[in-house]
Order: structure tokens, then C-alpha cells, then sequence
């Protein structure tokens, strides 16, 4: 499962449960054969114009409070419409992280399931940290009415 939240936000919010804008479900023996041309039936997520300017609004305010940042500054930070995640990103995320953690024997020795936090920043996949599910701060029910 791939997590994404857009410009403007970082990885807590996943962590937390606090906003997500778009997720992608795929199996694993279908990883390898992913292409553009297949990725959007892998779609299970996207968030609604509405949704996404709630969490907008939200995300400014909780800026200017942290930060000290103007309305105007947090506004130009955060696009006022949510643009997706690119192709690019997905296959970037999958082909530097995913399957490299997968194929790690010392991963696979030492846990029974690990959760990478990856960035894009610049177009350039990060990987600033790897968490159990257990430090989630809670579940939710998907669309498909699959544990998150």
C-alpha cells in the first residue's frame, strides 16, 4: 500500500492518521509489471476537492501557529488544489524502496512488517525513517474495508 500526501504536508500526517490524499493498493506478486499505463487500477484513494481545502485550511493555520508564517506565505507553501501524485513518484517509491526493503534479509529477519516513510523533495525519493505499524496512532477502514 502506498501512502501519499501532497506538497505542503510531510509523513506524520500519515503516521498520525491526520491526512491522506491518495492511496494506491498493490499486490505484491503484481509490483514487478507495474507501468503508467496500469497504475491508476491500483487506485483505491483520492481525496475530494472539499476534503482537501478542510485539510488546506487546517494545514495553514497549524502553520502560522508553529511557525509564525503569513496567511499569504503558508498559502503560496500549499497548492490550493491537489494535483495527484505523479507517475514518476510511484515508480520511484517502488523501485528505491519498496523492493529494495523487501529483498533486505536483515528486514526480513528482524521484523514481520516495517513501514518506510518516504519524501520527495527536488524529485528525489528520501527515506528518513522506518517504523513498525504498531507506532501508528490509529487504524482505519478503507475504502475496500481493509485495515490502514
Amino acid at each position: 500500500m502506498i501512502d501519499y500526501v501532497g506538497k505542503g504536508w510531510d509523513g506524520s500526517f500519515l503516521s498520525h492518521g491526520s491526512a491522506c490524499h491518495e492511496t494506491y493498493t498493490i499486490p505484491w506478486n503484481e509490483i514487478l509489471f507495474l507501468n503508467d499505463n496500469n497504475i491508476s487500477k491500483y487506485k483505491t484513494n483520492k481525496i475530494g476537492e472539499y476534503a482537501y481545502n478542510q485539510l488546506r485550511d487546517a494545514r495553514i493555520k497549524d502553520l502560522q501557529a508553529k511557525y509564525g508564517l503569513s496567511s499569504e506565505k503558508c498559502s503560496q507553501l500549499i497548492p490550493s488544489q491537489y494535483k495527484g501524485i505523479k507517475k514518476e513518484y510511484i515508480r520511484q517509491v517502488i523501485d528505491q524502496v519498496i523492493i529494495p526493503m523487501y529483498d533486505s534479509p536483515d528486514l526480513q529477519r528482524n521484523y514481520r512488517e516495517y513501514i518506510p516513510i518516504a519524501q520527495i523533495e527536488n524529485g528525489k525519493v528520501l527515506v528518513p525513517e522506518v517504523i513498525l505499524p504498531s507506532r501508528l496512532k490509529y487504524m482505519q477502514r478503507g475504502m475496500q474495508n481493509d485495515e490502514r
